[in-house]
């Protein structure tokens, strides 16, 4: 399919940095250039428009990533331009079983996370587990003792974990059946057995807030919440102007503005159960210098 010409012109207030590849690991450059800019041209992947996007009234970033290293002599740049940001970082430990293969080793990503936390103000560090995934030769006591353990390396560095279990999609199944690989979410009881081991990380000291992403389910009862991974009440904290915008929040009875807290509008274009608030996504699939096994970003 050939790509459409035609341009369209967002003018996002929160720029997500990205569902679709690890720009902080390797699209760094290209993203302070186009800071610096004011604007970026990003080809649509559903519609393949082109579409020129505004920089100038964006106020906040929200980064995915899985190796921030190469990023972080950016970010005194990134906060003197006024733009303020938080990170989710997907810290997994996958490293035997070489699932996500590319990576730094595990003790370096540990350091660079701690490195990353004390560049960023309180709150604003989210580690991610995601996916949990269980094979015949991974079975979920051996993970959730991984789990542990890197929750105790990370123990002041973050107060938020979030996690979900693995989606098989029908590329993802057809990826692992070419590399021959086994990879399921856990069964009932596993999964049971995984959130009591995170509902005893939770009380710290300092405690560890729990969040599942896109959750089907209620995991109330083990002390999980649904995650808004771009969350708008955060992003209102880091920038107060936030909690007065009708694109991020819905307005309250009798009044033009919500006042803050208040209840945050959702991105129709992400899944049924995403919680995630409004924001322009830039990063563009098959671009990730990562070969992860259970990626749905590449084919």
């Amino acid at each position: 399919m050939k790509t459409q010409t035609k341009l369209t012109k967002p003018e996002p207030l929160i720029i997500s940095a990205s569902r679709a590849t690890d720009i902080p690991a390797f699209h760094g450059n290209w993203f302070m250039e186009r800071l610096r800019a004011g604007f970026l041209n990003r080809i649509n992947p559903y519609n393949r428009r082109n579409q020129r996007i505004e920089l100038t009234e964006t106020r906040a970033v929200v980064f995915w990533t899985k190796n921030p290293a190469p990023f972080l002599p950016h970010l005194n740049e990134v906060f003197a331009r006024g733009w303020e940001c938080f990170f989710h970082f997907t810290l997994n430990d996958y490293e035997i079983e070489g699932w996500e293969p590319g990576l730094p080793p595990l003790a370096e990503r540990i350091e660079t996370f701690r490195r990353l936390s004390d560049k960023l103000k309180p709150g604003t560090l989210i580690w991610r587990f995601d996916p949990i995934a269980l094979s015949p030769h991974l079975p979920a006591t051996t993970l959730t003792n991984r789990i542990e353990k890197l929750a105790e390396k990370l123990r002041g560095y973050t107060d938020r974990l979030v996690f979900s279990f693995i989606d098989l999609y029908p590329k993802i199944i057809r990826r692992l059946n070419r590399l021959n690989l086994d990879l399921r979410p856990p069964k009932p009881d596993e999964t049971i057995n995984i959130l009591q081991a995170l509902r005893r990380l939770a009380p710290g000291p300092p405690p560890l807030a729990l969040f599942n992403c896109a959750a089907t389910t209620d995991y109330s009862t083990w002390g999980v919440e649904p995650s808004s991974c771009i969350d708008a009440n955060l992003l209102a904290r880091l920038v107060p102007e936030l909690q007065y915008s009708p694109t991020l929040f819905a307005p309250t009875a009798g009044n033009t503005f919500p006042s803050f807290p208040a209840q945050p509008l959702k991105d129709r274009g992400q899944r049924r159960y995403c919680r995630c608030a409004p924001s322009q996504d830039i990063g563009i699939y098959d671009t990730c210098g990562y070969d992860c096994v259970y990626c749905y970003a590449k084919r």
